[in-house]
């Protein structure tokens, strides 16, 4: 196995696995004590007009930078694979 692979990215893919990701926990409403249905970006969206950035950094840790982690990490897999497949499979070979 080689350990020292040049570092690929693919910006579609990594945006089409992150941003559902980060779309969805950003806006799934939570029901609080009293009834109310608040999202995450809701809360962002006070704490940054009020001027409360340090209780920003929960929101942005959990719904925007662990799935955006973990898309770049699903993305570097799948183009690895692909990499892998595709140098098996020379192009040449499929057309004839």
């Amino acid at each position: 196995m080689k350990l020292h692979r040049k570092l690929k990215i693919n910006w579609w893919l990594w945006a089409c696995l992150s941003a559902p990701s980060v779309a969805y926990s950003l806006l799934r409403p939570h029901e609080d004590k009293a009834g109310q249905a608040n999202s995450d970006f809701d809360r962002l969206v006070y704490y940054f007009t009020h001027d409360l950035w340090g209780y920003s950094r929960e929101v942005l840790v959990w719904d925007v930078a662990l799935p955006l982690i973990l898309g770049w990490i699903g993305q570097y897999f799948l183009v690895m694979a692909w990499d892998a497949w595709s140098s098996k499979r020379p192009i040449h070979a499929l057309v004839k």
